[in-house]
């Protein structure tokens, strides 16, 4: 994951009981957070609403590229 890609969650992750809500929502890496193995991401849920949070690099079971950036 780098910056520019539009990821989501996994079925994995929006599977799971209470996650439920996050099957939809978009979000794009915007930063790679100084100094750690993260990158910020700025997510756009099923209602439109922008929630920003961070990703770690090693989890791939949580989360998925689906558009690497340019």
């Amino acid at each position: 994951m780098k910056v520019g890609d539009l990821v989501k969650f996994s079925k994995w992750h929006s599977g799971r009981s209470g996650y439920e809500y996050t099957d939809k929502w978009i979000g794009l890496i915007y930063r790679r957070a100084p100094g750690r193995n993260r990158v910020k991401v700025q997510w756009v849920t099923t209602g439109g609403t922008p929630v920003f949070g961070s990703i770690g690099l090693g989890d791939t079971r949580s989360y998925e590229v689906i558009c690497e950036g340019g």
